[in-house]
């Protein structure tokens, strides 16, 4: 790549400053454009892949429907609890375990 990219390009006699700044800014816009238009056009931002939104999904504790304070049945394990796990979404992962325990 030095014999064949790099030297005639570093030799400002074979290629002007100002000619390498304009192929390069050309190429990138046809680069970003033809990039921009595959994706937006499939819907690729917005499409879904099942088996990977299983894995990202949000944690949701007990159950899917369980917001922070939910007096919901699905939601409580009893009427009176007698431990609170507080923390990020590690602590979810314990919750089972010391349900059993």
């Amino acid at each position: 790549s030095w014999r064949w990219v790099e030297k005639p390009f570093r030799d400002t006699n074979r290629v002007s400053t100002r000619v390498l700044f304009i192929v390069v800014t050309v190429t990138s816009i046809v680069v970003l454009s033809i990039g921009s238009y595959g994706v937006f056009s499939r819907g690729a931002v917005f499409a879904k892949n099942s088996a990977k939104d299983t894995v990202l999904d949000d944690n949701y504790g007990l159950a899917r429907n369980c917001t922070p304070g939910d007096t919901n049945p699905a939601c409580q394990t009893t009427d009176q609890p007698e431990i609170v796990v507080w923390g990020d979404s590690f602590a979810m992962h314990i919750v089972d375990g010391i349900m059993k325990s």
